[in-house]
């Protein structure tokens, strides 16, 4: 049923579905034909006065629907400002109306860019962050998540129970989620920043032990093959490789090239996205070829296997089907140094072997340039030529630098 609706100077324009007021309409008064809304302008302004008032009624509205500011407005325990979402639901109304003129194929374009922009690997991680700020507001009944001082509030409260470097962590996940969900930017938020930044002066990271050349070479000459041989050749390849967990455990048979005086590993799959390769050569310690270590492991592969996991369990002097998993390499350096019955074995974490990789390449006589760079592919150094006499090296390992003397050793050659 149409009937003719006169708007006055006061009247204002209020989006039914929504409880949101448009806009005021501020011009001469002039007749339209629009269908009459099932709800009454009060009735409606009534419904916007509930939602956005909190269970105090901080906020009235007058019977011509204008704002009005109670005494308890100003009251500092309000955990973010009405005005502010106020704007926010106006943004976002806008927002509705803009994407409903979108044709649907930049519609699902659009999702699946959005979807995309989570890293496929910790996806789980960043929604699990999120949910649990979500709740946090849910139980605080607030609406406005991207709010500056909200966001104070509740990493205040984590820093209470977190290190300031999961601070950091849990920061840059829910940043990533209000601008995916809400389309708002909170690294604008200097006071946010200057908070995390306070909250990690003076905060030392807990870093892995490093095995020195003394513990790899002894481990090497005294471990038994039928108990160790397995360790022996993941800690030659991690050494040598520089190697994350990930990289040992995801390492396929198709990748390792044995080219009779040397070994080639080839890693396509890497944390950095960038793919490498390395070399391992027989070595300088008496009376230990490495190349022959790894072949002797290669040649205990059961025939049987139907996956193409390089590293396969080693038990009781034979190779199983069974691929060894990534807690087993992130217990490997514990369990050497157990076996070596070196102090603090529990601080041998996973991440050992990338942190003595690249001791063992300081120590071998490598300069700053070539440590640097040993464990970032980013560097530059094409223009570079590092000299590492091969008798002072036990594994040294470059990333994009050719050692012109070194023969005797583990070469690690990064692709650019």
């Amino acid at each position: 049923m149409e009937q003719t609706v006169v708007k006055t100077e006061s009247e204002e324009l209020v989006d039914d579905s929504k409880g949101v007021i448009l806009m005021n309409y501020n011009g001469p008064s002039t007749s339209v034909n629009q269908e009459m809304p099932s709800t009454s302008g009060i009735a409606i302004k009534q419904e916007i006065k509930e939602e956005l008032n909190d269970s105090d009624n901080s906020i009235n509205y007058d019977e011509s629907g204008v704002k009005e500011e109670s005494e308890s407005s100003t009251d500092e325990e309000h955990d973010f400002d009405e005005a502010e979402q106020v704007k926010l639901k106006l943004e976002a109304k806008d927002e509705i109306l803009l994407d409903q003129g979108l044709p649907s194929d930049i519609e699902e374009q659009a999702l699946k860019a959005i979807s995309d922009l989570l890293p496929e690997k910790s996806k789980s991680k960043y929604e699990i962050a999120y949910a649990k700020y979500e709740k946090w507001c849910t139980e605080k009944e607030i609406r406005s998540f991207a709010n500056e001082k909200v966001l104070l509030s509740y990493f205040s409260s984590l820093s209470k129970v977190c290190k300031p470097s999961s601070l950091w962590a849990y920061y840059s996940m829910i940043r990533t989620m209000i601008s995916i969900k809400h389309n708002a930017d909170i690294s604008k938020h200097t006071n946010l920043i200057a908070f995390l930044k306070r909250n990690h002066k003076g905060y030392r990271a807990k870093k892995s032990r490093v095995l020195t050349r003394m513990d790899v070479t002894k481990f090497l000459e005294e471990a038994d093959n039928k108990q160790f041989l397995f360790m022996k050749v993941a800690l030659i390849v991690g050494l040598a490789g520089a190697c994350r967990r990930e990289e040992l455990t995801y390492l396929l048979l198709d990748n390792v090239k044995d080219e009779g005086t040397c070994f080639h590993f080839f890693l396509p799959n890497t944390k950095t996205k960038v793919p490498r390769d390395f070399f391992v050569t027989c070595g300088n310690i008496d009376g230990i070829n490495m190349v022959e270590i790894i072949r002797s492991y290669i040649a205990l592969r059961p025939n049987s296997i139907d996956h193409r996991r390089f590293f396969v369990q080693y038990k009781r002097g034979k190779c199983i089907r069974h691929p060894v998993g990534i807690n087993t390499f992130g217990n490997l350096t514990k369990k050497i140094a157990l076996y070596l019955k070196l102090d603090h074995s529990e601080e041998y974490t996973g991440h050992c072997l990338r942190r003595s990789s690249k001791s063992l390449l300081a120590d071998s006589g490598a300069d700053l340039l070539t440590v640097k760079s040993h464990r970032n592919s980013d560097v530059n150094t094409n223009d570079h030529a590092i000299n590492v006499s091969s008798h002072s090296s036990l594994l040294a390992s470059t990333s994009g630098i050719h050692l012109e003397h070194c023969k005797d050793c583990v070469i690690n050659i990064y692709n650019k």
